[in-house]
């Protein structure tokens, strides 16, 4: 519902209520442990999301950003359904791509189309404009292709991006990839709206745009 184009406005607003709902039949600080976040003694949660800093009030459910500005409604629902994780958090260490998560490859074309296709056309070969995009985000450099960096998203979860020049030949390449355990903590559309909210910051494009917006 966050990423799907049919009825997204309501799909987003029916995503974000069950998450809250979700919120109000659990124990918060044991889910919250499960994901490697504590709950202090005011009842507060400190976390980051895309390097963003939020605060998370357990007694009204309410969500903040310590910068002031709003928090996109996508960015809300997987903060919600990350804090409500059932079980431990723990990276496998296994880095897979969206097609290898159950159901990916039939919404591969139209995930691409909404997250790396829109950083391949920002930034083309352009590796210099990439890495200064990137330095808005915490992050760290290394792995495979012309330019490999990893990008904490959130608690335990990181995106690991590998991005290839093109030549005269071929068209450059921008891979995400997860690790395997991203598809315990969500469902298939959280992931590509996951991955698309990195792409967006990564060109600029409704980053913390008001909730119903893009």
């Amino acid at each position: 519902m966050l990423f799907r184009a049919d009825n997204m406005e309501e799909g987003r607003k029916e995503a974000l209520e069950y998450a809250r709902a979700k919120m109000g039949t659990i124990d918060i600080a044991r889910a919250a442990h499960n994901g490697g976040i504590e709950v202090a003694s005011d009842g507060l949660i400190s976390l980051h999301f895309l390097g963003r800093k939020m605060s998370f009030d357990t007694r009204t459910f309410a969500l903040m950003a310590v910068d002031g500005a709003p928090v996109h409604i996508i960015e809300e629902t997987l903060i919600l359904r990350y804090l409500a994780a059932e079980r431990a958090v723990k990276p496998a260490g296994e880095l897979i791509t969206f097609r290898d998560l159950p159901g990916g490859t039939f919404y591969l074309q139209p995930v691409h189309d909404r997250t790396s296709a829109l950083v391949l056309r920002r930034f083309g070969n352009d590796l210099e404009s990439l890495r200064a995009a990137l330095s808005q985000y915490p992050h760290t450099f290394g792995g495979p292709g012309d330019l490999g960096a990893t990008v904490p998203a959130i608690g335990r979860i990181n995106l690991t991006l590998i991005y290839r020049l093109g030549d005269e030949e071929f068209a450059p390449t921008f891979d995400i990839l997860f690790d395997r355990i991203v598809g315990s903590v969500y469902h298939l559309d959280e992931v590509a709206a996951l991955a698309q909210r990195l792409c967006l910051g990564l060109i600029k494009v409704d980053v913390v745009s008001p909730r119903g917006v893009s």
